[in-house]
């Protein structure tokens, strides 16, 4: 059985961990959240990317819930309040994926250059990251 030393130190590693990714997610997100929300009519009807995904909603819709997941993120960081930390690190990671897996689908299916496809289905992949490890944190928070 690991003492009480060993369970603390682990739950600040699992912490910062968590903390550390969700910080570089959040800023990517609320960057480019907010470009959505100012992209101009004339550059969305330029780019295939914008354009697929504006058959689904508009833009300006995309950028809000991209900045309402950064807030997610935010949130995720700043609360140290029990399980409830853990739960928004769990609803930041997979509104995130959810978004940023669309927006990846959307660039592969219109782009010429596939790297900023892989660049969004990278950030994907580090929000399923941050959502399964909050889920992860939060079985051994109730162990605990």
């Amino acid at each position: 059985m690991p003492n009480t030393t060993e369970v603390n130190m682990d739950k600040k590693v699992r912490d910062t961990v968590l903390d550390t990714l969700s910080i570089v997610v959040m800023f990517y997100t609320i960057i480019t959240g907010v470009c959505f929300i100012f992209l101009a009519s004339d550059e969305v009807s330029n780019e295939g990317t914008y354009q697929r995904m504006s058959d689904l909603m508009s833009i300006k819709v995309w950028g809000l819930l991209f900045c309402l997941s950064a807030i997610f993120h935010l949130i995720a960081v700043v609360i140290e309040y029990r399980r409830l930390q853990y739960l928004f690190f769990m609803i930041a990671g997979f509104t995130g994926f959810g978004l940023t897996l669309l927006y990846a689908t959307a660039s592969f299916d219109t782009s010429a250059y596939k790297i900023n496809a892989f660049r969004y289905l990278l950030f994907a992949g580090v929000n399923i990251t941050i959502a399964l490890k909050g889920v992860k944190a939060w079985r051994e928070e109730k162990v605990l």
